[in-house]
């Protein structure tokens, strides 16, 4: 009985931590831009350049890179166009 109460306890504890996390979410969502639209991968840019201290140059292609290992160099290749308009 005592473990199921500790249990309970535990679970009520984590639930209590979580509260808000859902809300820091959406206002994330918010915040950042629509894929496709270049907003994210300028940003990208910028945290790199400013973290890694490399060149503006560099960081594109590093996160051009970054953007074909994660979505294919199709898709990749469609949100850029789109993000030139």
């Amino acid at each position: 009985m005592d473990s199921i109460r500790a249990l309970i306890e535990e679970v009520e504890g984590i639930i209590a931590a979580t509260e808000g996390v859902s809300e820091e979410a959406e206002e994330l969502d918010e915040k950042m831009a629509k894929l496709g639209s270049g907003g994210r991968f300028k940003a990208l840019v910028k945290s790199i350049q400013s973290r890694e201290g490399y060149s503006k140059e560099r960081a594109s292609k590093i996160a051009a890179a970054a953007g074909r290992a994660k979505w294919g160099a199709k898709r990749m290749a469609k949100m850029s166009a789109a993000g030139r308009k």
